[in-house]
């Protein structure tokens, strides 16, 4: 049976559509990498591997790197694509799969390491979460950790934005996912959970 054809291929296929509409607006490329199954199954597979629907793990970094390689192989987006849409197609689409989670802590729980979509107001919230959490922080280590965390943005983040890459500099991503999981900590939320306050 075709999995698209389930109830459940029905609804991850409207969190996905959701998804590449929302971070592809205004990019035309929605429609070239709607057509690309295996890279819907991609983001398939690691929405599977959270939820442990299947017994292989497949990471955010094993989705991503799949997608970049299928979607790179198309001459019309090959040179526009870039890791930043690559990351929200795929965040976006857990975010929309964690509805599910609303009123069952177990679903919830499966989404514990799911990463936050990079999108520039979370950026901005967080540099505001992590300035009150180094002035409201009574513990020294957690300030020190804020003020560090403060200064990476400032260096690595803000002063060197997201751009055209070969996909394989992630580093901007991963420092937010870190500072996302740090800022999450303080607050008693997960880092997916994180892009539901702004």
């Amino acid at each position: 049976m075709n999995i698209t054809n389930t109830i459940d291929g029905k609804i991850f296929s409207f969190a996905y559509e959701m998804a590449l509409e929302d971070s592809l607006a205004f990019t035309g490329f929605s429609s070239i990498i709607r057509k690309n199954t295996k890279a819907k199954n991609a983001v398939r597979a690691y929405i599977d591997s959270i939820l442990g629907i299947k017994d292989i793990e497949v990471s955010f970094m094993d989705a991503a790197i799949f997608m970049i390689k299928e979607l790179s192989a198309n001459s019309i987006i090959r040179h526009d694509l870039e890791f930043w849409h690559i990351q929200s197609i795929i965040n976006k689409t857990v975010k929309y799969m964690y509805i599910m989670s609303y009123g069952n802590p177990e679903v919830r729980k499966k989404f514990e390491n799911a990463h936050c979509p990079l999108e520039v107001t979370l950026v901005h919230n967080a540099i505001e979460d992590l300035k009150s959490i180094e002035r409201s922080a009574t513990e020294v280590e957690v300030q020190a950790e804020a003020k560090r965390y403060l200064s990476e943005f400032n260096v690595r983040l803000l002063k060197q934005p997201v751009t055209k890459n070969t996909f394989s500099d992630t580093t901007q991503y991963k420092l937010f996912q870190e500072i996302i999981e740090f800022i999450s900590k303080q607050k008693g939320i997960y880092p997916i959970e994180y892009s539901y306050l702004v």
